[in-house]
């Protein structure tokens, strides 16, 4: 689903995250059932509860793509929480309150991928891609989420207990950039002395990277000094000194920064040299 290691393991923290929070790890009861697309079992089996709560997600989708404030509420339960992209909360209350038809000028539609579902007794967890396709007056702003949905039964009947949802990363457009710039930014740079130590090197047209004994791995450009790797959120960059050589190699994420400085030349080379964002 993503290619990166870190982008993989960020997404299964969320996930394993939501299914802690409700025992659903704790329980050797628990099973996991997965399916393209639903299908006809009966809802008492695995696959049959999947399929069931598909076509409930869906039901909720459309629900919100309409602005059906009824729709919605009639399959979740009143204590209802909502987890958005941006960690804020909402109530049901909250929810039915935003949501509005239909605007002039949006083309708004959803599909649910991949879906998968771990059940223990009547609590269910449905993980899944939803594919969102967003026109606005013409501009494509769609994206792909990834979501999990709770479902509780109540009285015989499953209602959504949690929608928690957020952005699957996307790599940004590689940038053309002339591969001269990246003479100056070759060596080696450290967080602390002999530390996460980075060595940055040019192969042929490439911008090549490896930490401590890492694997070597390319730095994609966003711009001149600035770079990325894929699947991976977050921007690399370099800061230069008065002599245009790189002086600073900084890993940006969530506004924060992670600076590593040039190793001096002639300082003793660290016993695990090497590089990577």
């Amino acid at each position: 689903m993503i290619p990166d290691r870190l982008a993989s393991r960020a997404l299964r923290r969320r996930a394993l995250a939501s299914l802690a929070l409700f025992g659903l790890l704790s329980s050797s009861q628990a099973t996991w059932a997965t399916m393209p697309y639903p299908g006809s079992s009966p809802p008492e089996t695995d696959a049959g509860l999947l399929a069931h709560l598909v076509e409930l997600t869906r039901e909720i989708e459309e629900g919100v793509r309409l602005g059906d404030k009824e729709a919605v509420a009639r399959r979740a339960l009143p204590e209802m929480l909502l987890v958005n992209r941006d960690g804020k909360t909402y109530t049901r209350d909250e929810l039915l309150a935003e949501l509005v038809p239909p605007r002039p000028g949006y083309d708004l539609r959803f599909q649910v991928l991949e879906p998968k579902l771990l059940r223990n007794g009547d609590a269910a967890l449905l993980t899944f891609l939803l594919d969102e396709y967003l026109t606005i007056y013409g501009a494509d702003v769609s994206t792909v989420y990834r979501c999990n949905f709770l479902y509780f039964r109540r009285d015989g009947r499953w209602q959504l207990a949690l929608f928690e949802y957020f952005e699957k990363p996307v790599d940004p457009a590689v940038a053309a950039v002339d591969p001269a710039t990246y003479d100056g930014l070759e060596g080696s740079y450290e967080v602390a002395p002999g530390r996460r130590v980075t060595r940055v090197w040019r192969e042929g047209e490439k911008l090549m990277s490896r930490r401590d004994e890492g694997k070597p791995v390319e730095l994609l450009p966003l711009a001149v000094d600035r770079f990325f790797l894929p699947g991976v959120e977050g921007e690399l960059f370099f800061e230069r000194d008065a002599e245009g050589r790189g002086a600073r190699f900084v890993f940006r994420r969530n506004w924060k920064d992670l600076v590593a400085h040039r190793v001096p030349r002639g300082a003793a080379a660290p016993a695990a040299d090497g590089g990577g964002g």
